[in-house]
């Protein structure tokens, strides 16, 4: 797959990923903001779990976050979060699948939108 050929990767957030994320990390950090967001999903996405179904799905997992979302023109649009549940049947087919994140770099490409959307969500 193309995309696993690049040191980078371009990354799309849509509203709903973002009040997700929201909804699981405002309790472990003191301050929920943009640089906190982007930093919390760069670390996912390099130090992850990847894995990409044949329909253009992907889930990027690590022990305490488990991303979805899709390829579309060559760049991931995550689009929901979840707990992971080590044992259910579902984290165990993509854990069997999965490869390590080959990306060193990750670029999130709506910043503008992301910070609109935070900006709402805190007021």
């Amino acid at each position: 797959m193309k995309i696993f050929e690049r040191d980078f990767v371009e990354v799309e957030l849509t509203r709903h990923f973002i009040e997700r994320m929201f909804e699981r990390v405002s309790s472990r950090v003191r301050k929920f903001d943009e640089k906190t967001l982007i930093d919390i999903v760069t670390n996912i996405v390099r130090n992850g779990m990847v894995y990409v179904s044949d329909d253009g799905r992907i889930s990027i997992f690590t022990g305490r976050y488990m991303l979805g979302g899709v390829l579309r023109e060559g760049r991931i649009v995550l689009r929901t979060v979840y707990t992971p549940k080590v044992d259910s049947l579902r984290f165990r087919f993509f854990a069997k699948r999965a490869v390590k994140s080959p990306w060193k770099n990750v670029l999130v490409m709506n910043l503008k939108s992301v910070r609109a959307w935070i900006r709402k969500l805190l007021e």
